[in-house]
C-alpha cells in the first residue's frame, strides 16, 4: 500500500510532500579539519538525569557507528535538553564532530544545508529540491565513525537517517522505533521528588523551599515529576513571591477538576500553563502577554520574529519586557542565533486548542499573519534573500489566505511578489539563478495550493531556455511539469514529461532520480489503467532499488506491484507481492509499512472469496495500527473487518486509497477560484 498522507496544517508539510527530482549540492573542497559542534546549551534549570546520561552513552558505544540509539518519552519530559547535556557532557568523545538536525518544524530540505555549512563554511551550498537527496548527501558527508548525528523530535521513521556515524534520535512517538532491539532505546524517566526539588530550588532559591519542604515535594508529585510542568510552575511562583506553596497546590487541585483533565497525558503542563496564563491577567502587560503566547500558535512552527508575532496578534509593537516574560517563564523559546521565536510543541498544541474554543479570535490571528507577510513580500519583493528568510512563514501565511476564505483576494498578491525576483533573474538571462530562487522560496510546489497554472507557466519559462539549465535542474523541471499534469489529470502529457526526466538521470548517472521517474511513470500508467505497463515500470524501479540498497523503497514497490495485480483480479498474485512487501518491511522494522501489506493482503483474499484468510489479515493489521497509536487507522481496519461484503462487491478499493484523505480532494476544498488570478 502506498501511504498517502492526511490533510496538511502547516507551510512545511506541503513543501515536504512534493518530488519533484534528485539533485543536491556540488562541494569539491574538503571539509573543515575541525569538530563541528551543532547541540545547542540546556535550559538553566536542567537538573539530574546522571545515571541516564551515563546509561545513554553506554547504549551508543555499545551500539557503534551506523546504528540508531532512541530517547524517549512523554511530551514535557526534557528529551531535547536531554540530548543537549550528552552532547556537552560527552563532546570530547566524538572527536569528528556532533552534528543537529531537528525536525520541529523542518525536514531534511531545511536541515542538511545547516550541516553543510558547518562542514564547509567557506562554500556556497546549492540548495536541495529533493527531500530524498538531502538525506542521501548527509548520508555520504557523515560516514564518520567519531561523529554523532542527532535528529531531534522525529515524528515519521522516514525521518531518520543512517550514516556511518552514531545516530541519537529524539522521539515521542514509538511507531517510529520500527521492530527494534529494547536494548536500543532509552526512555526517560519522569524527575525524581529530589530531582524535581532540585528544579524548584535553582528558580526560587532555597530559602524559599526550606520554608515548605513538603509543599515543595507535595508540587513535584503533583506534577508528576514532568520537566516541562516543573519549569512553568517554578516561574510563576518566582513571578508571585508572597503565594504560598499550600496555597498554589489548591489552585492546582481546583484547576485539574475544573478542567477535568484527570486522563490526559498532557494535563500536567496544562495545568501548569493555565494557571500561570491565569496569573498573567492580573498584572501590567498580562493580556498582552496571553494574546502573544495564543497568536505564535498560528505563526510559522520552526521559528518567527518579534514582528511577526506582535502583527499577527494585532499589536503596534511590543515592549521588550513582555516577550522577556514570556521567555522567562518558558512559555516562548529564543533562538539567539537567529534572533527568532518559538514554541515548545506541546505548548503549541495547547496554544492551538485554546483558539479552537474562540474560532473569531483564531480567524482573526490568521488574517493578521496573511496580512503582515504579504506586506511583507511587497516590501522585499526585489531581495529575494529577504523573502527566501522568511519562506516558511510566507507559506504560513498563503496557506491559511486558504484556510480564512480569503485566497482569491489575497493570494495573487502574494504570488506577484513571489514571482518577481524569478521574472529579474530571467531578464538577466540567469535562467539557473532563477530556477535556483524557485526551489529556494519554495514556488516548485506552489500547486500544493492547486494554483497548477502558475506553476506551469514558470516552468514553461525554464523550458523554451532550457540549453541554460544545468542537467540536473533540466530534469528536475520535467518531473515538476509530470507532476503538474498528474494535478490536472493530464495523465499522458504527465508521462511524457517524466521520460524526459528519466533520459536525463540516465544520462548523467542519476540513479536516484532513474528510480523515482520509473515509479512516477508506473504511477501514471496506473492512473490511465494500463497496469501491465506499470507493473514493468515497476519493475524497473524495483532493479535500481535493490541496487541501491532501498530495503524501505523495496518494500514500497513490492506493494504497487501487488495492487496493480489486484486491479487486474490476479488477486493470487497480488498477495505473493505483498506478503514479499510484508517481508521487506519486517526485515527492516518498519511495522507502519507491514500493517499496510496486511491490509492490502486481506483486501485480496476477500476478493477471492477467503473470508478467513481476509480477516485474519485485517486483524493482524489492525492490532499494529493500534498498538502505533494511528486509531483514525485502526477504525477502517476495523471497518473493513465488519463489512467484508461490502469489499467484495466495491472494485479497485485499496487501502492506500481509503486510509486518508485523497490530498487531490484536500487541495479542491481549498482552491481559489482562477477569476482574480493574473497570468505570470
Amino acid at each position: 500500500m502506498e501511504d498517502k498522507k492526511q490533510t496538511p496544517e502547516s507551510s512545511l508539510e506541503y513543501l515536504k510532500e512534493a518530488e519533484v527530482g534528485e539533485w543536491g549540492p556540488v562541494v569539491q573542497p574538503e571539509a573543515t579539519a575541525s569538530a563541528c559542534f551543532m547541540a545547542g546549551e540546556p535550559v538553566e534549570t536542567f537538573v539530574g538525569r546522571e545515571r541516564n546520561l551515563e546509561e545513554l552513552h553506554q547504549i551508543i558505544t555499545g551500539r557503534g557507528a551506523g546504528n540508531v540509539t532512541y530517547v524517549t518519552g512523554t511530551d514535557g519530559i526534557g528529551k531535547t535538553e536531554f540530548v543537549c547535556m550528552y552532547a556537552k557532557r560527552y563532546e570530547a568523545e566524538y572527536p569528528a564532530g556532533i552534528f543537529w538536525a531537528s525536525m520541529r518544524g523542518n525536514t531534511w530540505l531545511e536541515e542538511a544545508p545547516k550541516i553543510f555549512a558547518m562542514l564547509y563554511p567557506e562554500v556556497e551550498i546549492t540548495p536541495f529540491p529533493d527531500n530524498a537527496k538531502a538525506k542521501d548527501e548527509i548520508c555520504r558527508q557523515l560516514n564518520r565513525k567519531e561523529a554523532l548525528l542527532v535528529i531531534d523530535n522525529v515524528n515519521e521513521a522516514d525521518e531518520i537517517i543512517i550514516p556511518d556515524c552514531s545516530v541519537l534520535v529524539t522521539t515521542k512517538e514509538r511507531r517510529v522505533f520500527g521492530i527494534t532491539s529494547r536494548m536500543a532505546i532509552k526512555e526517560l524517566d519522569r524527575l525524581s521528588e529530589d530531582d524535581g526539588v532540585k528544579l524548584l530550588v535553582k528558580v526560587l532559591g532555597k530559602i524559599r523551599v526550606t520554608l515548605d519542604p513538603s509543599g515543595t515535594s507535595r508540587i513535584v508529585e503533583i506534577f508528576g515529576g514532568i520537566p516541562l510542568a516543573l519549569d512553568i510552575a517554578a516561574h510563576h511562583l518566582e513571578a508571585v513571591p508572597d503565594l504560598s506553596l499550600s496555597d498554589y497546590i489548591g489552585q492546582i487541585q481546583r484547576k485539574i477538576e475544573e478542567l477535568k483533565l484527570k486522563d490526559r497525558e498532557d494535563k500536567y503542563v496544562a495545568v501548569s500553563l493555565e494557571l500561570s496564563l491565569k496569573q498573567l491577567e492580573g498584572v501590567p502587560h498580562g493580556a498582552e502577554c496571553i494574546t502573544l503566547f495564543e497568536a505564535a500558535g498560528v505563526c510559522a512552527e520552526s521559528g518567527f520574529t518579534s514582528l511577526t508575532l506582535a502583527e499577527t496578534a494585532g499589536l503596534d509593537g511590543i515592549d521588550r519586557g513582555v516577550l522577556e516574560e514570556l521567555h522567562r517563564r518558558s512559555l516562548l523559546k529564543f533562538d539567539r542565533k537567529s534572533l527568532r521565536y518559538s514554541m515548545h510543541p506541546l505548548l503549541r498544541q495547547l496554544s492551538e486548542a485554546r483558539l479552537r474554543m474562540d474560532e473569531s479570535r483564531e480567524l482573526l490571528y490568521k488574517e493578521n499573519c496573511c496580512m503582515h507577510f504579504l506586506h511583507f513580500s511587497q516590501a522585499h519583493s526585489n531581495s529575494p534573500e529577504v523573502l527566501v528568510s522568511e519562506r516558511d512563514g510566507l507559506w504560513q501565511a498563503m496557506i491559511q489566505t486558504c484556510q480564512t476564505g480569503r485566497a482569491d483576494e489575497l493570494l495573487p498578491g502574494f504570488l506577484e511578489c513571489l514571482v518577481q525576483p524569478f521574472r529579474q533573474l530571467t531578464a538577466g538571462n540567469d535562467y539557473e539563478g532563477a530556477f535556483r530562487y524557485l526551489m529556494m522560496i519554495g514556488l516548485i510546489n506552489v500547486n500544493n495550493l492547486w494554483l497548477v497554472n502558475y506553476l506551469d507557466a514558470i516552468l514553461q519559462i525554464l523550458v523554451k531556455n532550457q540549453a541554460a539549465l544545468q542537467k540536473s535542474s533540466q530534469a528536475c523541471v520535467f518531473t515538476s511539469l509530470g507532476s503538474v499534469n498528474i494535478y490536472l489529470g493530464e495523465c499522458r502529457k504527465a508521462i511524457d514529461f517524466f521520460e524526459k526526466a528519466l533520459e536525463i538521470h540516465r544520462q548523467i548517472g542519476d540513479l536516484q532520480g532513474e528510480k523515482s521517474d520509473l515509479k512516477n511513470i508506473g504511477s501514471a500508467c496506473a492512473d490511465l489503467g494500463d497496469y501491465r505497463r506499470a507493473i514493468g515500470f515497476y519493475e524497473k524501479q524495483l532493479e535500481i532499488t535493490r541496487r541501491t540498497g532501498d530495503l524501505r523503497g523495496e518494500g514500497n514497490v513490492f506493494n504497487s506491484i501487488g495492487i496493480a495485480y489486484a486491479e487486474l483480479g490476479e488477486y493470487h498474485r497480488a498477495v505473493g507481492f505483498y506478503e514479499e512487501a510484508q517481508e521487506m518491511y519486517n526485515k527492516i522494522r518498519e511495522p507502519r509499512g507491514a500493517g499496510n501489506a496486511l491490509a492490502n493482503m486481506g483486501i485480496a483474499y476477500a476478493k477471492m472469496g477467503a473470508q478467513e484468510k481476509a480477516h485474519k489479515c485485517f486483524g493482524a493489521s489492525n492490532v499494529i495500527f493500534h498498538g502505533l497509536g494511528l486509531k483514525h487507522v485502526s477504525a477502517k481496519i476495523e471497518e473493513m473487518m465488519r463489512d467484508a461484503e461490502y469489499w467484495l462487491l466495491r472494485k479497485g478499493v485499496y487501502v492506500h486509497e481509503r486510509l486518508t484523505e485523497n490530498k487531490r480532494d484536500v487541495f479542491k476544498k481549498l482552491q481559489p477560484s482562477n477569476k482574480n488570478m493574473r497570468k505570470i
